[in-house]
């Protein structure tokens, strides 16, 4: 196994505790950027990572709400069925709704909506259509919050205040707004949202963990623009800074995600 922690508690951690990767991506991106369903089969074997959200990236081919880069979600999916845990990404500037029922029909277990990318506000009508959708199916909705995404903690609140039991994973903890999350949880703990951890900067991560309870973090890598490695190393070293317990720990590498999805563990 890869990981090592700094903290030779964390060794005895590891040695005990499952991790779930609540943000991979799988496909070709715009950017260039690239990542192989066997890259990712093997990133999570060499770190021992049992299960991971695995989504499109922002691909070239986005006709008729990423049609084709979500078949080749479902894909992974039929290979691996015990470690892929498929999300589907949506366009709500396309028609989505016969993407969306396809998806869910085919057992996809949530959604990935990234509002830089494709341009649109968290809170814009046709995001908001797609929350709805969600929630009556109980998909939980993981959302980029990271660079070029504003005003998350006012966007977060409006979508579980209409949303009550929408499941919303804020993707990079909305770092670009982080005092303001942060609030909003200490405010309304009762409020089903969530802090993925990927690409975190570790003053950001010490920041989050010092405030925010551990039922409201998830672990996230973002391979392959972040580190796996780093990510699960970063969240266990400093929450034992932190004086979290070995239980807190588990809860963020995998059963925060696992309540999410409605899985008892």
């Amino acid at each position: 196994m890869a990981v090592e922690t700094a903290d030779p508690r964390g060794r005895k951690i590891l040695e005990n505790t499952q991790i779930w990767d609540a943000h991979i991506h799988l496909g070709i991106d715009r950017d260039g950027n690239t990542q192989s369903f066997e890259e990712i089969i093997s990133q999570m074997k060499y770190h021992k990572v049992g299960k991971a959200v695995v989504f499109p990236f922002d691909a070239i081919n986005r006709a008729n709400s990423f049609h084709v880069p979500n078949g080749y979600i479902l894909s992974a999916f039929n290979k691996r069925p015990k470690m892929i845990i498929p999300f589907f990404r949506l366009d709500p500037n396309l028609a989505w709704k016969k993407e969306a029922l396809l998806r869910a029909k085919q057992g996809f277990r949530g959604i990935k909506l990234h509002p830089r990318a494709q341009n649109f506000s968290l809170v814009d009508p046709k995001a908001m259509r797609i929350y709805e959708f969600a929630e009556e199916r109980n998909l939980p909705v993981l959302v980029h919050t990271g660079l070029g995404t504003e005003k998350i903690a006012s966007h977060a609140e409006r979508i579980t205040r209409r949303f009550k039991d929408l499941k919303l994973i804020l993707g990079h903890a909305g770092f670009v707004d982080i005092e303001g999350v942060v609030g909003l949880l200490l405010r309304k703990p009762y409020l089903h949202v969530y802090l993925e951890t990927s690409t975190l900067k570790i003053y950001d991560l010490y920041d989050i963990l010092r405030k925010i309870p551990a039922n409201k973090i998830i672990f996230g890598s973002d391979i392959p623009y972040a580190d796996m490695q780093v990510g699960i190393e970063a969240l266990i070293d400093v929450a034992l800074m932190l004086g979290f317990s070995e239980n807190d720990i588990q809860n963020m590498l995998y059963r925060n995600l696992a309540g999410c999805l409605g899985e008892r563990i």
